[in-house]
């Protein structure tokens, strides 16, 4: 989420780049794509690609790093766990705007209420929401 205001550069510190980089990098997504392009099943390629299976790995690694000491700052801790309520309110708020139970404004109020993200953060990922729908 790139910080388009003083409130949301709040929220992008030293604790948000490091989870990012868990999450994008190593062992994230970028593992993830390297070991899919060195996979001679073109099953298992195709499964490694879901979106739901490449989101879950991403998750997991987050948790693992955690887990495993990469930073025991309570900081940091708390960032992984506010990373894994904006994933768990994206889910509701992606399937209720898609199947219209939910409006864009209300999505974006969900998303400040319960995932804890700045309006302006809440609204590009509402936002995102429904330029991907199901990601």
């Amino acid at each position: 989420m790139k910080p388009l205001n003083e409130e949301m550069l709040k929220h992008h510190n030293i604790y948000d780049i490091l989870n990012t980089v868990v999450h994008e990098a190593y062992p994230g997504h970028h593992v993830q794509l390297i070991y899919t392009k060195l996979c001679q099943s073109i099953v298992r390629k195709i499964l490694v690609r879901a979106d739901d299976l490449v989101e879950g790995w991403a998750h997991y690694c987050e948790e693992l790093m955690l887990k495993l000491g990469i930073d025991t700052s309570p900081k940091y801790r708390l960032k992984v766990y506010h990373d894994a309520l904006r994933k768990a309110a994206r889910v509701y708020v992606d399937i209720e705007l898609s199947t219209e139970m939910m409006c864009f404004e209300q999505a974006v109020e969900k998303l400040v209420r319960d995932a804890y993200l700045p309006r302006d953060g809440a609204f590009s990922e509402a936002l995102r929401y429904t330029l991907s729908p199901g990601y």
